[in-house]
């Protein structure tokens, strides 16, 4: 607070804040109380890929063993799948051997948990 008269500057500190730092300690206080959409989302998305963590090095179910198979076998040969034949998307399958170079189940499964969490993303964003 600042006294005006003629010649005369004063300042008076006050052991409180100024309003505009009272405004926006109030406003930050809010504002933590109630989280955004991405906040959320993000949660959510940690959320999902917890859940499948205690499942990662579980033994593969027979659709992800044979997947994983297939696809540590494609190459070259009688069909677009080498020797083996499954009727499944060619992007699946690439997938599956991608997991299958970086190490098999373990991989397949932090993988999974990555797509899993990226689909949360995705999917808070509509």
């Amino acid at each position: 607070m600042r006294d005006h008269r003629e010649g005369v500057t004063t300042t008076l500190h006050l052991p409180i804040a100024p309003e505009s730092v009272t405004a926006t300690t109030a406003s930050w206080s809010h504002s933590s109380r109630t989280w955004s959409s991405s906040t959320w989302v993000g949660l959510f998305a940690l959320a999902a890929v917890t859940v499948r963590l205690p499942f990662v090095a579980q033994p593969l179910g027979s659709d992800e063993g044979g997947f994983l198979l297939v696809a540590s076998q494609w190459a070259p040969g009688t069909s677009l799948y080498g020797n083996y034949w499954v009727d499944r998307p060619p992007l699946l399958l690439e997938f599956f051997s991608l997991a299958d170079h970086l190490g098999g189940t373990i991989a397949l499964r932090l993988l999974g948990a990555g797509l899993v969490a990226l689909s949360v993303v995705l999917a808070g964003r509509i």
